[in-house]
């Protein structure tokens, strides 16, 4: 708790460059972060797959320069697997769970019965993007529970060569 001082930009409770092979979060209780409560960027390298499990990811609304619950983001030549089951994005400024592929990098997102709830603030609940040549591929299901304020639920965006292949159930 108490990741970072609120209201500083590159302060968080979990930021991790170029994480590769098998890594979790699990049984985790993340929160009051500086910006992001966690952030997963890989540019090249081998495949990352990040589980994540029984979670909480919370309250960056506290600082002003709050951002994202989980931001994974691939980009380059990086290839990604993330799998989210049974954990909360609660109380989160912008985006509860953000997952980004960019360039030619890929990402593979599965979130399972998961909450994404906003509380009295602003927050999208997922942000699901490629772009240039980047593939993603995602699987949202299992009755998660996702509500949003001042934006969508639930955000699918590609942009110029990108591929999207993906199931919201």
């Amino acid at each position: 708790t108490n990741c970072g001082t609120s209201g500083t930009v590159e302060e968080g409770c979990i930021k991790m460059r170029e994480l590769t092979g098998t890594g979790s979060i699990t049984n985790s209780d993340l929160s009051f972060p500086g910006a992001d409560v966690v952030e997963i960027v890989n540019t090249a390298g081998p495949l990352l797959t990040l589980n994540v499990n029984n979670s909480t990811f919370r309250d960056s609304q506290a600082s002003a320069a709050g951002n994202t619950g989980l931001q994974a983001r691939s980009q380059g030549t990086a290839n990604m697997v993330l799998n989210v089951t049974n954990s909360s994005f609660l109380r989160i400024r912008t985006v509860g769970l953000q997952a980004t592929a960019i360039n030619s990098a890929s990402n593979d997102v599965d979130v399972s019965n998961s909450t994404f709830d906003t509380g009295a603030g602003t927050m999208i609940g997922l942000d699901l993007d490629a772009d240039n040549t980047g593939k993603l591929v995602f699987n949202v299901q299992n009755k998660p529970r996702i509500w949003s304020s001042n934006g969508p639920a639930i955000n699918v965006f590609g942009g110029t060569n990108a591929t999207i292949d993906g199931r919201i159930n």
